[in-house]
């Protein structure tokens, strides 16, 4: 059998137990003390959290982690990221014990967009368990439509509904660029999302509700500005569309 494992900054090995089996769509966690972990997190009953008598803990400030198996003596990664506390939500003061999940594990694993801060309602961190602040990607959409929001108000006080806004785009040709600003009620830029960045096919952006200075905005109306640009075929198209930040 392969071994599997895990590494923290590159240093020990941390072999995934023996017998252990996970299936397509399961999670699985691990802990030296299971039983402290779901009295911790208040866990259901559905938490697969397994016993591992050695488990290397992940800093709370920044780490690296890496997920891979073992061929004849070569390493083969599976997935890696490394993370940063500046990755939490502005509300998390302390990010002790608090779990920064992945929104999908289908978005960019080094993208600080892809990740989220455990809600509250879940005392920040949801083990052996879906992540709270889980999104499907899967959508439907009239096929006119280029850009669209999901959804049109969200409230991003971390309570693991609605906290980020997605911003989905579908071109039809290669070669797009695109310019994504965030605009208050009176037109003041709050947000650059991007800047000529080259976009894909179809693709993901998010909002979490912060400002270019990694403030929240305040409840109210703000406007989503897109302009998607092709040298190429000389196309310009932009669309204005209103996205409502909320509190619960």
């Amino acid at each position: 059998m392969t071994p599997l494992f895990f590494t923290v900054n590159n240093s020990t090995y941390n072999y995934f137990p023996s017998q252990t089996f996970i299936l397509p769509g399961e999670y699985l966690a691990f802990s030296p003390e299971p039983e402290l972990v779901k009295e911790a997190y208040t866990v259901p009953e559905i938490a697969n959290i397994r016993k591992s008598e050695r488990w290397s803990a992940l800093n709370n400030t920044e780490a690296s982690f890496l997920i891979g198996y073992i061929v004849q003596d070569s390493v083969i990664a599976l997935d890696s990221v490394r993370y940063n506390a500046k990755w939490h939500h502005t509300m998390i003061k302390n990010p002790k014990g608090v779990s920064l999940e992945r929104i999908n594990p289908n978005m960019p694993s080094q993208s600080p967009s892809s990740w989220h801060s455990a809600a509250s309602e879940v005392r920040y961190g949801t083990p052996g368990y879906k992540n709270s602040q889980y999104r499907d990607l899967e959508t439907t959409v009239e096929p006119e439509k280029w850009i669209w929001v999901e959804p049109e108000a969200f409230s991003p006080d971390n309570d693991g509904i609605d906290d980020v806004c997605f911003i989905r785009y579908k071109t039809d040709a290669a070669g797009y660029t695109a310019n994504i600003i965030i605009f208050n009620s009176v037109g003041v830029k709050v947000k650059q999302l991007g800047s000529n960045i080259l976009l894909s096919q179809d693709g993901i952006l998010t909002w979490d509700g912060k400002t270019d200075r990694g403030q929240n905005v305040n409840p109210g109306i703000y406007v989503l500005y897109v302009e998607f640009v092709n040298s190429d075929k000389g196309v310009k198209k932009i669309e204005k569309i209103p996205l409502v930040v909320s509190a619960r």
